[in-house]
């Protein structure tokens, strides 16, 4: 996201003119359409610093961070899953797919 020269003004703090106004609300909309159209999901850990302009809810950070989720011990099912069983020609023709 590149440098932009928008008006940065708080419009509840300060006595702005109308037409300062319109040209905020208009670059800001620009700025956000940009932005949509550059978006590129994933990856989201390689923003955290970004992440942080928005919020330090210690558990939005650690969702966008990753969650390590550790296993302790194997996982063993108790009865053995029954493969699918499909009629000849639909396993023929999964066979030909793979």
């Amino acid at each position: 996201m590149g440098e932009s020269s928008a008006l940065q003004v708080d419009p509840v703090s300060l006595p702005i003119t109308e037409k300062a106004w319109d040209k905020f609300k208009h670059e800001t909309l620009k700025r956000g359409r940009e932005d949509a159209r550059n978006f590129r999901a994933g990856k989201l850990r390689d923003h955290v610093s970004f992440w942080k302009t928005l919020t330090l809810d210690p558990n939005i950070l650690a969702m966008i961070k990753g969650i390590e989720a550790g296993v302790d011990e194997e996982i063993m099912h108790e009865i053995k899953p029954t493969p699918y069983a499909f009629e000849r020609r639909k396993r023929e023709k999964i066979d030909g797919e793979i």
